[in-house]
């Protein structure tokens, strides 16, 4: 069974925050600045081209909501990384890899806090 096709939406979120407001801001600027400056020979086409100008504003902004999302993931990523260290952040990335890749199978993943404790020892 395969993967459904991800939105824009959230493909903007795995994004770094910047990429968010990157697309925004060239949305914006095609929309109100570009499109109704081309002079289209069909009247119908040069109408849409200016009536889609006032929706430029509104549709930056969609493109601005996963701007914060995508920098909370982010800053909370770091904080993972930077509060482990060493042997306790392998064995932390293994235990949520694991249970990512075994919990279709029906397979419950559980990090031994023991063995945890005694690895981290020795170093």
């Amino acid at each position: 069974m395969g993967r459904r096709q991800q939105s824009i939406l959230e493909i903007l979120m795995d994004c770094p925050w910047w990429v968010s407001v990157i697309v925004s801001a060239a949305s914006y600027i095609g929309l109100a600045v570009v499109l109704p400056s081309v002079e289209f020979k069909s009247a119908p086409f040069q109408a849409m081209a200016k009536g889609i100008a006032p929706l430029a504003t509104y549709v930056a902004l969609v493109f601005l909501i996963p701007a914060p999302i995508s920098a909370f993931n982010s800053w909370r990523k770091r904080q993972l990384v930077d509060r482990e260290s060493g042997i306790q952040f392998i064995l932390s990335f293994f235990a949520i890899f694991g249970a990512a890749n075994y919990e279709p199978y029906s397979y419950a993943v559980a990090l031994n806090e023991t063995f945890a404790k005694q690895a981290h020892c020795g170093i």
